[in-house]
């Protein structure tokens, strides 16, 4: 349960009151997109904390050293 402070106020419990709409998540193309978009991050991600050393940017990925060269060739990374 999440409250402003230390007592739970009625404003808290989201009864009958006025609801605020929920924020519009960013526009990212296709579901297709977003997911290369992701996979490209946490590719990056990983090759630089690897030190640009694939096969342990893939060890820390989960993935086969093949499988990380597939899909850097298919992002062009």
């Amino acid at each position: 349960m999440l409250t402003r402070g230390d007592e739970i106020q009625p404003e808290d419990l989201l009864l009958d009151g006025p609801r605020r709409a929920a924020p519009h998540p960013p526009e990212v193309g296709t579901l297709q997109s977003g997911l290369e978009i992701a996979a490209a991050q946490r590719i990056r991600a990983a090759l630089e904390a690897a030190g640009g050393r694939r096969a342990e940017a893939a060890a820390r990925l989960g993935i086969d050293r093949t499988t990380l060269f597939r899909w850097m060739k298919r992002l062009g990374l």
